[in-house]
């Protein structure tokens, strides 16, 4: 047995041994160079340049004398020889380290690399090729997907190599299509083994990435260890959070290392084949979990108390039978409870919305679980929505957007002079604001809210809101798209609520004209630097 693993490996081992000699123990990606003491620079880079040729001319006999050290490691060990299998599978092990240190060869080391270039992306994300990274990262849903032939089955450690700019890079140029986006970047994905198979669902491991300085200045995030079962595999990256529309990240790659003795060991199946327990999680979620803690633990008073306060103004305004003041104050009450069940929500507190008052306490009805119907005949503010089987025009409450013809009388003019644009630009204004509304609304499930009350037209008015986005009328005057209404004379006495509700959405439009880049209307109008006039509508009469 000796006699045959000496000619098995005498051909090999005297080029392991000399490029092991010259080799320090480093697993850093690129060669390193021996350098030898006085001996000249230009020297040793000549010496590292030959072996580097010399270990990729003979990777293809390399491959072969290492899956012949495995075969024979299995056989001399399944007759009983296990110090030769030792040897073998040390011989072996040393030939994977020359390789992994010197080309970084996934063939002998066992590494899997996902590469950005062998990625299929789908959703926003695409492969940049002059900066070999996966780009785009901007919507939730958006994934990237490898497919893996010839895996060694085992325990991997998983490191994240990205990017992360401050900011997105904005826009090269304003119009008056373009609208204003928050182009803060960073934000949550998961990665996972994608199969139905056994084993596969205890591999998802959720990822957190902030900026590194640039999309330039690449980061390394180690995910917790995975376990896996077969040779080959498929994997997916897939965003779950956005912080803003600046984009996630830039994916350069995924590295699956096989790990060593010592590592974090991945999540046990559970014994009883039951539901697998929620996937590991990085050391950047489990330092942010631990500061919504901290947060929580010290806000917790305070919010105790204002809740306190708050009740006792409801107790106040119930005995003046002031029902509407009732309905606010517990809104506020409820928001209050959220906060500190998620406290994590008061970083983005100065880019929230303003608050607004309760609606349902003020005769309108809620339609849970509605939808958008795509049409050409719909604008920015009217449009369809498929409510219990049925389709429903409707017409958003307190703002107005451009309608799509120039030949669009009173309302072309009322916009024009609210934007103090011309009829043309107006046109397509609200072009862009159907656009706008169509891709923001499309597949999103909406909540509506209506007292019944119809347009001339036949429009059910109604206010839209979306889970975590808030009122829509609201996002359109964010963007430069829609005029805010004021009551005419159909309302003579508007209820507190719609007051405070245009309150807001003027303040809104404030904020939106002091941008350094305004939105839409905004970017174009030379009226930016005065206040806008009232738009008059009969959408906010009762």
């Amino acid at each position: 047995m000796k006699t045959r693993l000496a000619l098995l490996l005498l051909p090999h081992l005297t080029f392991v041994s000399l490029s092991l000699a010259q080799a320090p123990p480093t697993a850093a990606p690129t060669p390193p160079a021996a350098v030898i003491p006085g001996e000249p620079v230009e020297l040793s880079q000549l010496r590292q340049q030959y072996a580097l040729r010399a270990l990729a001319s003979s990777k293809t006999l390399a491959e072969q004398y290492a899956v012949a050290l495995g075969n024979l490691s299995r056989e001399v060990g399944g007759e009983g020889d296990y110090e030769q299998a030792l040897t073998a599978q040390r011989l072996r092990q040393e030939l994977a380290d020359l390789y992994a240190k010197s080309l970084d060869d996934p063939t002998l080391s066992n590494v899997v690399v996902l590469k950005a270039a062998d990625a299929r992306p789908s959703g926003t994300v695409s492969y940049d090729r002059t900066a070999g990274d996966l780009t785009n990262w901007k919507t939730v849903g958006s994934i990237a997907v490898w497919d893996v032939q010839k895996m060694v089955p085992g325990k991997y450690n998983v490191v994240v190599t990205y990017s992360v700019a401050p900011m997105g890079d904005p826009p090269t140029r304003m119009s008056i299509y373009s609208v204003s986006e928050d182009q803060i970047t960073g934000g949550e994905f998961e990665f996972y083994e994608d199969s139905s198979l056994a084993g596969a669902a205890m591999n998802r491991r959720a990822g957190q990435v902030a900026d590194t300085g640039g999309w330039d200045k690449p980061a390394y995030l180690q995910l917790a260890p995975i376990t896996l079962n077969r040779t080959s595999a498929r994997f997916a990256v897939k965003i779950t959070r956005t912080r803003g529309s600046g984009g996630v990240m830039r994916l350069k790659e995924v590295r699956l290392t096989p790990a060593k003795e010592g590592d974090t060991p991945p999540p046990a199946a559970p014994p009883d084949g039951s539901t697998p327990p929620a996937p590991a999680v990085d050391e950047v979620t489990k330092i942010n979990e631990s500061r919504v803690a901290r947060i929580q633990q010290s806000i917790k008073p305070y919010v105790d108390a204002y809740i306190d306060k708050v009740n006792k103004l409801a107790e106040q305004a119930h005995a003046r039978n002031d029902e509407e003041a009732v309905a606010d104050l517990q809104v506020e009450t409820r928001a209050a409870q959220r906060l500190l069940e998620r406290p994590d929500r008061i970083s983005a507190v100065s880019n929230a919305a303003p608050p607004t008052t309760s609606l349902r306490g003020q005769g309108f009805k809620e339609w849970e679980g509605a939808t958008y119907i795509s049409s050409v005949n719909n604008t920015g503010d009217e449009f369809l929505v498929s409510y219990q089987g049925e389709s429903v025009p409707v017409r958003l409450l307190w703002v107005t957007c451009p309608p799509l013809s120039v030949h669009g009388g009173a309302q072309v003019k009322m916009c024009s002079d609210y934007f103090g644009l011309e009829p043309d630009d107006i046109y397509l204004l609200g072009k862009q604001a159907q656009v706008f509304t169509d891709a923001f609304l499309q597949g999103r499930p909406l909540k509506i809210l209506t007292r019944g009350t119809k347009d001339p037209d036949g429009h059910l008015l109604v206010a839209v809101q979306l889970e975590g986005v808030g009122d829509f009328a609201g996002v359109l005057v964010d963007n430069g798209l829609a005029c805010v209404n004021t009551p005419t004379a159909r309302a003579k006495n508007p209820r507190r609520f719609e007051e405070m509700t245009l309150s807001n959405l003027k303040e809104r439009e404030k904020q939106a004209r002091q941008r350094p880049i305004p939105p839409g209307a905004w970017a174009v109008s030379p009226d930016q630097e005065k206040p806008a006039p009232p738009a008059n509508t009969n959408t906010t009469a009762n």
